[in-house]
C-alpha cells in the first residue's frame, strides 16, 4: 500500500531506492505532544536548554553512526 517494496519480475523483491516516505500529519503532531512533554518534564527537573541540546546532539550522532553501519 505504501509503495516501500518493488517487485521485479525474474529478479525479486526490493526495498525501494528512492524512497520517500509520507509523513502522517496525526502521528507528527503526536509525536510533537509527546517531545513538548519531555521537554517540559525536563524543564521542571532543572535540566538547562543547553544540556538538553547537547542531549539531543548525542542521540542524533548514535543514529548517524547506526546508519554509517548499516550502510557500509
Amino acid at each position: 500500500q505504501e509503495q516501500i517494496i518493488v517487485t521485479l519480475r525474474g529478479r525479486g523483491t526490493f526495498v525501494k531506492e528512492d524512497l520517500h516516505i509520507k509523513t502522517d500529519a496525526a502521528a507528527l503532531d503526536q509525536l510533537m505532544r509527546k517531545l513538548k512533554t519531555l521537554l517540559v518534564e525536563f524543564h521542571y527537573f532543572g535540566v538547562h536548554e543547553n544540556d538538553i541540546h547537547n542531549l539531543v546532539d548525542e542521540i542524533f550522532d548514535d543514529l548517524r553512526k547506526e546508519d554509517d553501519h548499516v550502510n557500509s
